[in-house]
């Protein structure tokens, strides 16, 4: 998935990021309930699935001890939030992930289980990203929406205090062919 620049330049962003939430973003989803190998943990021997490469970074991460790391994804044809770790003991990290909003829907394929928090494959759905820093812990809201309303919603406070910044950002997550809009919204004094 990644060459050894590429993943040595993303090892270098982490552990130098001085962000409230490092924020990772891929076209296929981290999770392991993707269909076949469309992701980087698939579930067949194909050449598509790049797990030892996954475990590579997932390991990174906790070794070093980065903390507040969310992944955003797509491609899979339903909506799912993830917390990759949580019930094991190890450092969750987060994952997110929204439907396309104008494309066929799939079945959502994850069973029960502390790393499960959410997922839907019957509605289209786009995900809203609201990180706020003006306080000593940051927060990132999450929520998942369609024509209706919301869906979903979760919010994440940042694990460690920090110095205060303004703005805040708020970004838009379109699945499927992971087109972003971010906006930056209004400075507080």
């Amino acid at each position: 998935m990644l060459g050894v620049t590429q993943r040595q330049a993303l090892f270098d962003w982490l552990t130098s990021s001085t962000a409230a939430f490092k924020i990772i973003v891929s076209s296929v989803p981290f999770h392991a309930w993707a269909a076949k190998d469309d992701a980087w943990n698939g579930t067949s021997t194909g050449t598509g699935a790049f797990q030892t490469e996954l475990d590579t970074v997932f390991d990174f991460i906790r070794s070093s001890q980065i903390a507040d790391v969310v992944l955003i994804s797509g491609d899979m044809h339903w909506s799912g939030v993830f917390a990759h770790g949580a019930g094991s003991g190890q450092q969750v990290i987060w994952e997110f992930m929204s439907s396309p909003i104008a494309s066929k829907l799939a079945t959502a394929r994850v069973p029960d289980g502390p790393e499960f928090l959410y997922a839907s494959g019957q509605q289209l759905a786009f995900g809203l990203f609201h990180v706020d820093t003006r306080f000593e812990r940051a927060t990132l809201r999450y929520e998942l929406h369609n024509a209706s309303g919301s869906l979903y919603e979760i919010t994440l406070a940042s694990e460690y205090d920090r110095v205060p910044t303004a703005p805040w950002l708020t970004a838009v997550a379109l699945g499927g062919i992971g087109a972003w809009a971010i906006r930056r919204s209004r400075t507080i004094s």
